[in-house]
């Protein structure tokens, strides 16, 4: 999903939960934190990105202003992670669920937990219309939560 802001995010989580409510036992979607949404990305990897360091990769697993002709692309065209998951590396910035905090590296690595407020909404994965450093991994953005530009979007998640 694409050209989103994260106020319109919470309103499609909260039909959907309210439709499924009694169907998944307690499980409802919603956006990842910041450290789900790295630790997805990663999957298992500790470089930059989630096929290591080697920057002559980034073709084969990302879409950014240098492939994409700065559009958005149908999800699956580029490589998977580890874990299968596609397009965590560009393509759109996905909305997490945290307020942006600017020392967010000097929090617990063990599942931390972002900030109660904040002047923005913390985004993940860089997209088509950025560099590839923008797509790694540890990479983080802050956007104002309506913002609803094409380069933003959303990845549910069940929890």
């Amino acid at each position: 999903m694409e050209t989103v802001s994260w106020e319109d995010c919470t309103a499609f989580f909260k039909t959907v939960n309210e439709k499924l409510k009694g169907q998944l036992m307690g499980v409802q979607a919603g956006f990842p934190t910041e450290a789900e949404w790295e630790y997805a990305c990663r999957a298992g990897e500790k470089g930059k990105f989630c096929f290591g360091d080697d920057d002559k990769l980034v073709d084969e697993y990302c879409w950014y202003e240098g492939n994409s002709e700065r559009a958005t692309h149908p999800v699956a065209k580029k490589k998977p992670n580890a874990w299968g998951l596609y397009d965590l590396h560009g393509n759109v910035w996905e909305w997490c669920a945290d307020w942006y905090k600017h020392d967010y590296s000097t929090q617990s690595t063990a599942d931390p937990v972002g900030p109660d407020d904040g002047d923005g909404r913390v985004c993940r994965g860089g997209s088509f219309d950025y560099g590839p450093g923008a797509a790694q991994s540890p990479n983080r953005e802050r956007k104002n939560p309506a913002a609803r530009v094409k380069s933003l979007g959303i990845r549910p998640i069940l929890r």
